[in-house]
């Protein structure tokens, strides 16, 4: 969250949440064990000038759909309900 907050390209594995986290603004690799360093290493290699600019802005523009106050109002919406 923080790396999508300050708008950098990100490189991550395949995790559900973190593929969820970052929806499209991410390059996201298999994390099977076998080939992971080479699998970043390529992902690294690939992130140029003009893809490490798209990044950034989805980056920035994903980090904006979360908010701490939004967090806190569906909790107290959330406690409100019960």
């Amino acid at each position: 969250m923080e790396a999508l907050g300050f708008g950098l390209p990100i490189i991550h594995t395949d995790v559900p949440a973190l593929d969820e986290l970052t929806a499209g603004a991410a390059i996201s690799v298999p994390r099977e064990p076998e080939g992971l360093p080479g699998r970043l290493a390529e992902a690294i290699d690939a992130v140029d000038g003009a893809l490490a600019e798209r990044l950034g802005t989805a980056a920035g523009d994903r980090a904006r759909a979360f908010s701490w106050r939004d967090s806190a109002e569906k909790v107290w919406q959330l406690h409100a309900d019960l």
